[in-house]
């Protein structure tokens, strides 16, 4: 047998451990992307996205960020659309929204199609009864 196999023969729980290590790599340049983004980001734009992820979250009980992007108001602008990444995390971790294990395709022209996470509301809107 060549020397060759037995040099480059690499263990499947090694492989494994090498992918998990390359995704959560992935997963902390993602996060370092979206938190540079923000930085960036005017203030004004900052405040009208998180209202809008209020809002979203008020009167969804699930949504994708494709529907976060509709409830924002067309005069304000952010110059790296990653920084709503940021802000959906931060969502999160306020305890508004959560993610769910569930995906759907974007809408919007410029993701073709892109799956998006679907995000879950712990937002509850309590309705009054009248009686």
């Amino acid at each position: 047998m060549p020397v060759h196999r037995f040099v480059n023969k690499i263990s499947r729980k090694e492989k494994m451990t090498n992918k998990t290590q390359e995704l959560q790599l992935a997963l902390e340049l993602a996060e370092e992307g979206q938190d540079r983004s923000l930085e960036n980001a005017k203030e004004e734009w900052i405040d009208h996205a998180y209202e809008a992820i209020i809002r979203v979250a008020k009167y969804n009980k699930e949504f994708i960020v494709d529907k976060v992007w509709d409830y924002m108001d067309g005069d304000v602008h952010t110059h790296e659309k990653r920084a709503m990444g940021a802000l959906i995390r931060d969502a999160a971790r306020n305890g508004i929204i959560e993610p769910t294990d569930k995906y759907q395709p974007s809408t919007q022209k410029n993701c073709h199609g892109n799956p998006r996470r679907v995000w879950r509301s712990t937002y509850s809107v309590k309705r009054i009864v009248i009686q």
